[in-house]
């Protein structure tokens, strides 16, 4: 990934908050402050999905991005779906959106948490 493609994808999410990105396997991670939302992998830009905003993904033609295990075949399924194309040109819904993807992530991060406490106990 470029610098001159981090400093774009800074520029997308600018509406939205002062995002950072950094190298996340193979591509990289938007974060607002330590919190993933966001996924770059081959140019384009993932935001996070869950079962409630799966649907509104769904319904804008928005593809999930799917990593398939070169030796094992198994296939990961990562609750990442490409941004909408109409979020490049409507600030008020590149935020909607972006805040549904940072608040997917939060409850995504929480559950972790609960379960790690649950497991050391």
């Amino acid at each position: 990934m470029t610098p001159d493609f981090k400093l774009w994808v800074q520029e997308v999410f600018a509406p939205f908050g002062r995002v950072a990105v950094k190298r996340f396997f193979g591509g990289g991670g938007v974060y607002l402050g330590d919190t993933m939302f966001a996924a770059i992998f081959n140019d384009a830009i993932y935001l996070k999905a869950d079962a409630d905003s799966r649907g509104r993904f769904e319904a804008e033609g928005c593809e999930e991005f799917v990593w398939t295990n070169p030796k094992s075949k198994a296939v990961w399924n990562s609750a990442y779906f490409t941004m909408p194309a109409m979020l490049f040109e409507d600030e008020d819904e590149l935020k909607l959106w972006a805040r549904r993807a940072f608040e997917t992530a939060l409850k995504a991060k929480a559950g972790r948490s609960v379960r790690k406490r649950k497991a050391a106990k």
